[in-house]
């Protein structure tokens, strides 16, 4: 990765400061005091400054409910609290609890371009089960312009792809033999490592697709999602995905045992365009690219009974998700965005803190979860329910023949 990448400068830590005179700790982590005879399990209440006494909940938020306020009179004895405020000078021993770097929404967010991108590569025919789900999707996003990318030069492949996408569709079918944009690209390193896998020579169409839809994204802005992705239920005919210029808005991580993969999926995810973090992940495919020659030389393998073609496989997969697919996507955004990459763990670690960790005291912490689960559903849209996004599982690494290779 180069110096280039775009590093944001850090939040400062989140913390919580908690009186703790007359509290204690006991052997079951809990935190109690002594209030009418009884000890008594409490939390504290960091936008109150009080302390509460709590009863277990399944369905609360925190895995508790607090029911009564306490305070500690100047005799130091506990008592149900009478309305009046804990003053900060009354505590004379402090707790501090450190919890994840909040994450804000950025105030330069502005609508990104309502576009929604899908690619086809090659000359085998979109089974039908897939364009009419492109054609569903549509129809779930209303107001957006539907495009489908379109790389082949068989005619009847052509054809049959106008028959599938008729004027009724909503979708436009976009011949990139026709974008002048496009044969630009293709002039340029970059370019001609998607000519390499877009030929018989590379025969991957797959990680064709997977540099084609940087390259649009980085060019156009908007949304991409594979063709076997689903929006899984009708948007709002007003809703707007916001961004700042180097945001880029993603789903929900993924965990892909077989491949040993863990991140974000490559497979849906938008911005702006002329997006800063998409530029440096077009120059990392390139430069990854021209360190691989002679990985780009060898024959690709292909699905096998036996167990050492399937090694074979597999160790290319995980090779081509290095170099142009999800594993660079992730890189770049971890290195380019690490205030957001980690949001999600961030968030249950944050929980596990105010809830369960055998060395904090019970916390509530209501605003700094507002504002993280705020920028989460910033963040990860198509995570959520206004714009949830369904990763699909028509898997294209697997062929038996090159003919049949499902190009995405």
């Amino acid at each position: 990765m180069t110096s280039d990448c775009l590093i944001p400068n850090p939040s400062l830590t989140y913390s919580v400061k908690i009186p703790i005179d007359g509290v204690e700790r006991d052997p079951d982590g809990r935190y109690r005091v002594m209030l009418d005879g009884e000890r008594r399990v409490v939390a504290f209440h960091a936008e109150l400054n009080r302390w509460f006494l709590i009863e277990p909940s399944n369905t609360a938020p925190y895995g508790h409910v607090l029911t009564l306020p306490i305070r500690r009179t100047p005799s130091r004895c506990w008592k149900r609290d009478d309305g009046q405020t804990l003053r900060a000078d009354t505590a004379s021993s402090y707790h501090e609890v450190h919890l994840p770097t909040p994450i804000g929404v950025p105030p330069n967010a502005a609508a990104i371009p309502r576009i929604l991108h899908f690619i086809w590569v090659g000359n085998a025919p979109i089974p039908d089960a897939l364009a009419q789900r492109i054609i569903r999707n549509a129809r779930h996003c209303p107001g957006f312009q539907v495009r489908l990318y379109i790389d082949t030069m068989d005619i009847a492949a052509q054809q049959k792809l106008t028959q599938q996408f008729g004027p009724m569709s909503g979708i436009a079918l976009v011949d990139l033999h026709d974008d002048e944009d496009f044969h630009g690209f293709l002039q340029t390193s970059l370019g001609k490592h998607y000519r390499h896998f877009a030929s018989p020579a590379g025969n991957n169409y797959s990680a064709a697709a997977d540099i084609l839809r940087a390259y649009l994204l980085h060019r156009e802005g908007g949304i991409y999602m594979d063709v076997d992705d689903t929006v899984s239920h009708p948007v709002a005919a007003h809703y707007d995905l916001r961004a700042a210029p180097d945001d880029v808005l993603l789903n929900r991580m993924v965990t892909v045992k077989e491949y040993g993969f863990n991140g974000y999926p490559y497979s849906n995810f938008a911005c702006q365009p002329d997006n800063p973090v998409i530029a440096m992940l077009l120059e990392e495919m390139t430069r990854r690219l021209s360190n691989a020659r002679h990985f780009l030389q060898q024959p690709r393998p292909w699905k096998a009974a036996s167990d050492s073609n399937r090694a074979a496989l597999l160790a290319y997969i995980s090779k081509i998700f290095e170099l142009v697919g999800p594993k660079v996507f992730n890189d770049v955004l971890q290195a380019c965005r690490p205030d957001y990459y980690f949001i999600e763990r961030d968030l249950i670690s944050a929980y596990q803190i105010v809830t369960v960790s055998p060395s904090e005291p019970r916390l509530v912490v209501d605003r700094y979860f507002d504002a993280m689960h705020t920028a989460k559903a910033f963040y990860l849209p198509f995570a959520e329910p206004e714009f949830n996004v369904d990763i699909g599982s028509a898997h294209s690494w697997n062929p038996t023949q090159p003919q049949t290779t499902l190009h995405r």
